[in-house]
């Protein structure tokens, strides 16, 4: 019974696959940032500052993959917090005494 769920599961995975390659899809990869995705042609890169209160500064820096397709947008997106350090309670979300 095992043995065929798991045909089943690759025969679902490979069907996508080639579903999405018919399609026009491919797969890039972007070893820098840690990831791979699928976009219907190569995504353009963004970089861009993104706003947060989890850090003093308020800024990090974010990464943007994206494809748009005819007004349809692909995109993934990547704030990189890695050298920031963040606060433990983010300003808006700190207790508030009554």
């Amino acid at each position: 019974m095992r043995a065929i769920g798991i045909v089943g599961v690759a025969a679902i995975c490979f069907t996508g696959a080639v579903s999405a390659a018919e399609g026009g899809w491919q797969e890039f990869s972007f070893p820098e940032a840690g990831f791979a995705a699928q976009y219907p042609d190569r995504p353009k890169l963004e970089t861009r500052d993104y706003k947060t209160a989890q850090i003093p500064g308020g800024i990090v820096k974010e990464r943007v993959y994206s494809f748009n397709s005819g007004g349809v947008v692909y995109a993934v997106q990547i704030a990189d917090f890695t050298r920031t350090r963040a606060e433990r309670t983010a300003p808006s979300m700190k207790p508030r005494r009554t």
